[in-house]
């Protein structure tokens, strides 16, 4: 018989996700306490570099395009849940939870090379790029539904 403990870290191991870093931000903030609460208060730009065998992913993006950048908060508390007095974590978009994964839309600025230059990313110099996708409603479903039958 399979002990409860061996059973459950079995589990978590099949359950296992593998994430690879597609690139990194730079960024003009150094630490979590010198990022803005969202990205719609980033007022700079920042530099997403991609690893170059990621550069062809970026064809076709323009300047004034929106983009989704997934990011890995990497210097997040992964083991807090809530604070005293308020809301869980997965009733916020604090990057401090057990998976910090974050999502940022951006508007792109310029594209040079294997980099994207964009405005309206939070995340600190060095954060791991996990993704970027594109925010088009018409492509994701975003637009809302008619309000009259023609």
């Amino acid at each position: 018989m399979v002990s409860p403990a061996k059973a459950q870290a079995s589990d978590a191991a099949r359950a296992a996700v593998e994430l690879v870093p597609i690139g990194r931000v730079r960024s003009p903030y150094r630490t979590p306490l010198d990022a803005p609460r969202q990205g719609a208060f980033a007022a700079v730009e920042a530099l997403v570099e991609l690893e170059p065998a990621y550069a062809p992913g970026l064809e076709g993006i323009e300047p004034g395009e929106r983009l989704l950048v997934v990011w890995w908060a990497h210097e997040a508390e992964r083991g807090l849940l809530a604070r005293p007095g308020s809301d869980g974590v997965f009733r916020m978009r604090t990057p401090h939870r057990p998976n910090p994964i974050c999502l940022s839309e951006v508007e792109v600025v310029a594209r040079e090379g294997a980099s994207l230059r964009v405005r309206g990313l939070e995340a600190i110099d060095g954060t791991p790029v996990i993704d970027i996708k594109s925010a088009a409603a018409e492509y994701d479903g975003w637009c809302g539904l008619p309000r009259e039958l023609p």
